[in-house]
């Protein structure tokens, strides 16, 4: 199966990390090397530095602010600079949100000989995201962060969103994001049936998701045995 590019997109909370994870389950399941570019994670070990820079950014993300593209830009290119192996297929998650940053992604997804990359839009309200994330009560889920975020999404994000939809190197997918995990789950295979029909290494007689508060529980029987899979939700920003 040839290589390929995942990006997730979407508003704050729509459920990326959650797709992600299981989507990640699947290549596994089917064989397919990949490199999963979670810019997020690479933020937090980056504002936790003591540089001018990462002080700066600390407090502009404290606020609800977004981080400056050419920051997130160098995260998941040096990931890519550093890890990233030939053959692999890659998935983005949180990245990118600006335009600018956008455009640097598609040369470097082009440099790495990658074509149609597929980017799963997870479309869901304003109104359904901000009771979300007010719902998750995490200490940087304040009223007036979430309402930044979200507020940044629409004036940055969504024109990435657009661009893709309307530019015909990208394989773009609407997946309606506000239905339950595993309805999501099977609407993103159901859009890309080369993954779905996918032979797996050990044939799955059954395949039971269990939604719980803070991790999304995946029971699998296998050749006869029970096995269990813990997918921890991200904690997107």
């Amino acid at each position: 199966m040839d290589k390929d590019v995942f990006i997730f997109i979407g508003r704050s909370g729509c459920g990326k990390g959650t797709q992600k994870d299981l989507l990640i389950k699947k290549l596994q399941d089917i064989g397919m090397p990949f490199l999963s570019i979670y810019t997020g994670d690479s933020l937090r070990s980056f504002i936790s530095s003591h540089s001018f820079v990462a002080q700066k950014v600390k407090s502009a993300v404290a606020t609800g602010d977004l981080a400056p593209s050419f920051v997130a830009s160098t995260m998941w290119s040096q990931i890519l600079m550093d890890q990233y192996q030939e053959n692999q297929s890659l998935i983005f998650d949180g990245s990118p949100r600006t335009l600018d940053e956008a455009q640097e992604l598609e040369n470097a997804i082009k440099f790495l000989g990658f074509i149609s990359p597929v980017v799963i839009n997870l479309n869901v309200s304003n109104s359904w995201s901000r009771d979300r994330l007010l719902a998750r009560k995490r200490e940087d889920d304040s009223v007036e962060a979430v309402n930044k975020r979200l507020a940044w999404y629409e004036a940055s994000v969504s024109q990435v969103v657009s661009y893709y939809r309307s530019n015909s190197f990208y394989c773009f997918k609407e997946i309606n994001g506000e239905q339950t995990i595993p309805k999501v789950a099977e609407d993103i295979l159901s859009a890309l049936p080369y993954l779905k029909q996918a032979p797996v290494a050990n044939r799955m007689k059954s395949l039971q998701y269990v939604d719980t508060k803070d991790s999304l529980e995946t029971s699998i029987q296998q050749n006869g045995k029970l096995e269990t899979q813990n997918f921890i939700r991200s904690q997107n920003p």
